[in-house]
């Protein structure tokens, strides 16, 4: 298949995280997008917002909100097709999830009386000015979905972990996490490139969206090129494959 052709696939995100790891590096694109959170962190996103060890929780959520922002936020060209998949499979699920939560995720205080996130760093070695692909094709860290869950989500987890084949280790991981928060949850990071000395001091805003497993039967039609098929396997989630990019 090359680049260039296009197929209409039917596609199931149940379980899933999806994540802008392609990002830009223009600065004008990256200060509308922290405005753009800006606005939506000011109005707490119509919902409950909370304090974790790592930023803020907001709950009860309308997944309507979460499209709205999603289709507002500016992504790099080769991330346009993925983000408008992400927002149509939520509108998908929207009549059994019609909240959801969200993750401001902040990298030591930040500056939450300006609404400002604290930025988290990712090596950028390849980077260059048309385009970032996050090392690993990860965004998020490994745990960040625990953040906002109730003790007895996370006892939940734990007991999901120990009793799944997959994981050696039997610690859990994000996926686990998924499982038992059972509700579409975003995230919403700032990036800032390391070891590489052309975009330091860049401040990059990022996006996770998961979705609640158990969805087999709703699926949306994607028109994908070979560009997207190759992200899309990147998707597939290992409970042993998960990095802690904070351990940095």
């Amino acid at each position: 298949m090359r680049s260039g052709e296009k197929v209409v696939l039917n596609q199931n995100f149940t379980g899933i995280l999806v994540e802008s790891y392609d990002l830009p590096l223009d600065p004008k694109i990256s200060a509308g997008n922290e405005a753009l959170i800006e606005e939506y962190w000011r109005a707490g996103f119509g919902g409950d917002i909370s304090e974790t060890d790592k930023g803020w929780f907001i709950s009860g959520v309308d997944v309507e909100k979460i499209d709205e922002f999603l289709l507002r936020f500016k992504s790099h060209k080769d991330a346009r097709q993925k983000k408008i998949s992400a927002v149509e499979y939520l509108k998908a699920i929207s009549d059994r999830y019609p909240k959801g939560d969200v993750l401001l995720i902040s990298k030591g205080a930040g500056d939450p009386d300006r609404f400002r996130l604290g930025a988290q760093e990712r090596r950028a070695e390849d980077a260059t000015a048309e385009k970032w692909r996050v090392s690993g094709y990860r965004v998020a860290s490994r745990g960040d979905e625990k953040l906002g869950l109730s003790k007895d989500q996370v006892i939940a987890a734990e007991a999901l972990a120990a009793e799944d084949s997959k994981s050696k280790s039997k610690k859990p991981s994000d996926i686990h996490y998924r499982v038992v928060r059972d509700k579409p949850l975003l995230m919403l990071h700032v990036l800032e490139p390391t070891d590489n000395d052309k975009f330091a001091g860049h401040r990059v805003p990022a996006w996770g969206l998961s979705y609640p497993t158990g969805l087999y039967g709703v699926e949306i039609e994607v028109v994908a090129n070979k560009v997207w098929m190759e992200q899309y396997g990147s998707m597939d989630d290992d409970p042993d494959a998960d990095e802690d990019y904070d351990d940095e």
